[in-house]
C-alpha cells in the first residue's frame, strides 16, 4: 500500500464521510486516464476529439484534468465519436 492510501485511511477514520468524495475523485481520475489513453491511441488532440463531439476543446481539457465530472452520456459521445464501445465494471 502507498504512503498516500495510508494517508487516506487515516484521514476516513478521522471523518468518515470523506471515503465517498475520495471515491468519486479516484473515478474522476480512472476517466481522464482513461481518455487520455483512447486520444492517444486514436491519434487525435484535445481540439479534434472535442471536434468529432461539436464541443468545445476545453470540455476534453477539464475531463483530462479531472476538473469535471462527466455524465455518461458525455461518455457515450466520446465512445460514438471514436468508434469504440463505453463498458463500466462494478468490482
Amino acid at each position: 500500500m502507498s504512503r498516500i492510501d495510508d494517508y487516506m485511511k487515516q484521514d476516513i477514520k478521522k471523518n468518515p464521510h470523506l471515503k465517498e468524495m475520495y471515491q468519486l475523485e479516484d473515478i474522476k481520475l480512472e476517466t481522464a486516464v482513461q481518455l487520455v489513453k483512447l486520444r492517444q491511441k486514436k491519434g487525435l488532440s484535445q481540439r479534434q476529439l472535442a471536434q468529432l463531439m461539436n464541443k468545445p476543446q476545453s470540455t476534453i481539457a477539464r475531463i483530462e484534468n479531472g476538473e469535471m465530472n462527466p455524465t455518461i452520456s458525455l461518455l457515450a459521445e466520446v465512445a460514438k465519436a471514436t468508434d469504440t464501445e463505453l463498458k463500466f465494471e462494478y468490482i
